[in-house]
């Protein structure tokens, strides 16, 4: 019984939350040429990346306007929690209205989950890291000094090869020493987030990622899923999401962050 009540108020947590991200101050995205209508490209952080804060998510938008000049912001949430909750009955209108406000539009995910999400629904999608590898900044080489790090592939990522070699790509260019798990890439073990275990399943989902905590050969372990990053942190680990390496700090995650940064896409 306690555990249905703990896994109804996790959902209902999680509902809550995306009542907030489809909010009309959250829903809402920014063209730098001031004409939606000539938006073609955008950069769609996605909730956790955006809750890390403005410099974490302008730190790669600076790099992808090189590729981009035009390229526009989004706030928007990619539905991807409304997907497994109160089965997924609010996912089809919250999906529509993504679709009505990015149509005709490339879609940059820094996320993987966004990256399946929005490709499962027909977006035009492609993953920020190939570019942001391609436009490594000068400025960011070398900065870690041959620091060892775990990096870990996010479940949905896995079959992602493009992003399994620009990542590793990144931070080797950030001087970072890249140690591998045993199960990598393809095979990679999920942090125990898939599909929002760890809120509706807390006990499997700390299962999932005890597994997976135990193959980690160094404390620091960097992904590029923000979420995979907060799990390694519950298991007593220095999660690190890309961002904050590239940014060379540590940000701590909240509302507020994301509030601010929501706040000042209106033109």
């Amino acid at each position: 019984m306690i555990k249905k009540i703990l896994a109804f108020k996790n959902e209902l947590a999680v509902e809550n939350h995306q009542l907030l991200s489809f909010s009309p101050f959250f829903a809402r995205r920014r063209s730098c040429n001031k004409n939606e209508n000539q938006l073609k490209t955008v950069f769609f952080p996605g909730c956790s990346l955006m809750s890390l804060g403005e410099d974490a998510v302008f730190e790669l938008y600076e790099i992808l306007l090189k590729k981009h000049p035009d390229m526009g912001l989004s706030g928007f949430c990619c539905a991807k929690p409304s997907k497994h909750i109160r089965g997924g009955k609010n996912y089809p209108k919250r999906a529509e209205r993504i679709k009505k406000h990015h149509e005709d539009t490339l879609i940059y995910t820094a996320c993987p989950n966004c990256y399946r999400t929005l490709g499962d629904e027909g977006a035009m999608v492609a993953s920020i890291w190939p570019v942001i590898d391609e436009f490594f900044p000068e400025k960011r080489l070398g900065i870690f000094d041959k620091e060892q790090m775990m990096i870990h592939d996010p479940c949905t990522a896995r079959n992602n090869d493009k992003d399994h070699q620009s990542i590793r790509s990144i931070m080797q260019k950030l001087g970072i020493e890249v140690v591998e798990f045993e199960n990598n890439r393809k095979k990679t073990i999920c942090c125990g987030k898939i599909n929002m275990t760890m809120a509706l399943d807390r006990d499997k989902g700390m299962k999932m990622l005890q597994k997976r905590a135990s193959e980690c050969k160094t404390e620091n372990v960097a992904s590029y899923c923000a979420s995979c990053v907060h799990s390694f942190g519950m298991a007593g680990k220095k999660g690190i999401y890309i961002s904050e390496l590239m940014m060379g700090k540590k940000n701590r995650p909240s509302w507020g962050n994301r509030i601010k940064f929501v706040r000042n896409l209106k033109l």
